[in-house]
């Protein structure tokens, strides 16, 4: 085999391996969570509540640690979460705290209300809410009841 003749096989073996390196790259990257699709309704006392923030906090004692996805409830109480700057519906697999957040009594500046829920709900470390996102599509009933 002459000189120029190895050079180009050479370069046929380095662009392949090259190739083949990217494809293996891209194959195994990591694309993030694993999400599954989310709906539920959010209710007090039985009665629906609307304009309700809901954060699906992943929970870090149970080896979740992905972003928070969050929905605001209908005037039926219903949501879907949405995964973080994509719009799209979704949660990350796993174990969650469930934070709620009253914006209804948030945003009555001209006319103020108290709040429906209570405050314990509003923070990660104290909502008593804790509920698994499992693979596929499901919906979850978040049943609040009266607070003293």
């Amino acid at each position: 085999m002459d000189f120029p003749m190895r050079i180009r096989t050479v370069r046929h073996r380095f662009v392949a391996l090259a190739l083949l390196a990217g494809l293996a790259a891209v194959a195994g990257c990591d694309r993030g969570p694993e999400l599954a699709v989310v709906t539920g309704t959010v209710t007090l006392n039985g009665v629906a509540l609307d304009e309700i923030r809901v954060e699906f906090m992943p929970d870090p004692e149970k080896g979740n640690v992905a972003a928070t996805s969050t929905a605001e409830t209908d005037a039926e109480g219903k949501f879907t979460l949405t995964w973080p700057g994509t719009g799209k519906p979704g949660a990350a697999v796993g174990w969650h705290r469930v934070v709620l957040w009253d914006y209804k009594s948030i945003n009555s500046r001209d006319n103020p209300m108290a709040p429906r829920i209570s405050d314990q709900f509003n923070v990660a470390s104290k909502t008593p809410i804790r509920q698994e996102v499992k693979s596929g599509e499901q919906s979850i009933e978040l049943k609040l009841e009266t607070y003293q």
